[in-house]
C-alpha cells in the first residue's frame, strides 16, 4: 500500500521563516519544497503540483526580486 505526502510549497525570502516553516511542516510527515524567489517558484509550479502554496505577505506584488 502505498501512501500519499501532501506536497507543501513554501514561498518566502525570509531564512529564518523557512527554516522554522520546513522543520515543522517535515515532522507532521509533509513533504515541503522552499522558494526565495520568483525564478524558483515559476521553476517549480512548471514542475511539480503542489497540494497547499504558502506565500508570506513580504512577496506580495511588487516585492519579488527581479533577476536580469
Amino acid at each position: 500500500m502505498t501512501t500519499h505526502k501532501e506536497k507543501i510549497l513554501v514561498i518566502t525570502s525570509n531564512p529564518q521563516m523557512d527554516y522554522l516553516l520546513e522543520r515543522v511542516l517535515k515532522s507532521v510527515g509533509y513533504l515541503v519544497t522552499l522558494c526565495p524567489d520568483k525564478d524558483s517558484v515559476l521553476k517549480t509550479l512548471d514542475a511539480n503540483i503542489h497540494d497547499l502554496v504558502v506565500v508570506s505577505e513580504e512577496m506580495k506584488d511588487g516585492a519579488w526580486h527581479e533577476t536580469g
